[in-house]
């Protein structure tokens, strides 16, 4: 088996934080925009929607502002300069309990239109993602050793 080298697992790591960070931008932009669609249009970002009540209407726009609430932690977390961990975990747990709660929802109810069963995958792969790169910043890299004078 090679060995691998600390500075190639220092390589690989950083370009996997790169791309989670770039992940996590996706996600919080993806998010801010459908919250902001949810509020102006709620009709027209849930597909299937028979009906629109006035109880339903403002519990879709209610949802749009945790949308964005959420998409905005999202971005403020991949911005930080070193890894958030402790907001991105919660972001993550959160994001998986929206799956959870959409695979009740189908035990429950039955299925939805697919584009909520996209979403829910999605959503999972999400936080999962969200997880890992919530550990990528207490790696133990090998160091060099502390010189005399310090």
């Amino acid at each position: 088996m090679a060995d691998i080298s600390p500075r190639r697992v220092e390589w690989r790591s950083a370009l996997a934080v790169k791309i989670l960070r770039w992940l996590g931008w996706v996600v919080g932009a993806a998010l801010i925009v459908l919250g902001t669609a949810r509020i102006l249009f709620p009709s027209g970002t849930i597909p299937g929607v028979a009906a629109m009540t006035a109880s339903l209407d403002t519990e879709i726009r209610t949802g749009g502002v945790f949308l964005i609430a959420f998409g905005s932690a999202y971005l403020w977390a991949v911005r930080q300069p070193t890894i958030a961990a402790v907001p991105l975990r919660i972001l993550a747990v959160i994001m998986a309990l929206l799956a959870g709660v959409r695979a009740i929802s189908f035990v429950e109810s039955g299925p939805p239109h697919w584009a909520f069963i996209m979403s829910a995958a999605v959503e999972l792969l999400a936080a999962l993602l969200t997880w890992w790169y919530s550990t990528m910043g207490h790696r133990d890299y090998p160091r060099r050793a502390a010189s005399p004078s310090g």
